[in-house]
């Protein structure tokens, strides 16, 4: 936001609460922006107290733009990584980070590709981006690529400290625990319903928990029947979601929260 300065965005940003075992770096072989782009990085990760264990990790990829060139050196690359710090292939690897330099010539199929393997193989944060945002807009791409980096590790970059401020209550002074939820319905493709729903876990209400559910559309003539079936289902959905919910919160606060909204 505009009225957010930069002196503002730093005295609430918040980075991640463990620091990052390692970094791990895609890139082309012979790839030009490296050097630079590893110098920015270090000075970011710094600057937003972003902890890195060692020096992020270099992994060359064959210059043939292919997709499986790219997945494969990836998949070795989180493997090793996985294998020196002793984690489990499979569980949630938070304090693990993969970034990849693309050309900008490579196919969908690269991007989709690495986000497949480090989304749904290997759960490990991943952060891409393009060669030519790093050679033209270094100065804009290094900071908007760490804040990102930031999110993704569990961290915020700012917050609006007004909104804490609101929840205060006007007679003891004490901030009041809320949590917002918000809750999205829509359809995929073949009619399929989707139920979506996220909730607050901190005071900043910069950290949210979310779930999502797919339904598959009712069978039936009948469009009340239909509309009744999916509320319903909405309804028993947001059961199933409220006791983690409160669980996370919790576990952030110390405490469930005094208020729901």
């Amino acid at each position: 936001p505009g009225g957010i300065g930069g002196a503002m965005k730093r005295s609430v940003a918040r980075g991640p609460d463990q620091q990052l075992l390692e970094v791990l770096v895609l890139h082309e072989r012979g790839e030009r922006e490296l050097g630079g782009f590893m110098n920015a990085l270090n000075e970011q990760l710094m600057s937003y107290q972003v902890g890195v264990a060692q020096r992020p990790t270099t992994v060359e990829v064959p210059g043939d733009g292919r997709a499986s060139s790219w997945v494969r050196a990836a998949r070795n690359g989180i493997e090793d990584m996985l294998r020196r710090h002793q984690m489990e292939t499979g569980k949630l690897a938070r304090r693990c980070l993969v970034i990849a330099i693309l050309p900008d010539s490579l196919p969908r199929e690269v991007y989709s590709g690495l986000k497949k393997l480090t989304y749904v193989d290997f759960p490990v944060a991943c952060q891409c981006v393009r060669r030519s945002t790093l050679a033209h807009k270094m100065g804009v791409a290094r900071s908007k690529l760490v804040g990102q980096i930031v999110v993704k590790c569990g961290g915020w970059i700012w917050a609006i400290p007004a909104i804490k401020e609101s929840l205060r209550d006007t007679e003891t002074g004490n901030v009041r625990k809320t949590m917002v939820i918000g809750v999205s319905t829509g359809k995929m493709p073949r009619q399929q319903g989707v139920l979506a729903a996220c909730a607050s876990t901190n005071d900043e209400m910069t950290s949210y928990m979310s779930a999502v559910q797919v339904l598959p559309t009712p069978s039936g003539t009948d469009t009340l029947s239909v509309v009744d079936t999916f509320k319903e289902r909405e309804a028993a959905f947001m059961q199933q979601c409220l006791p983690p919910f409160l669980q996370r919160f919790a576990q952030t606060n110390g405490c469930t929260p005094e208020r729901i909204v």
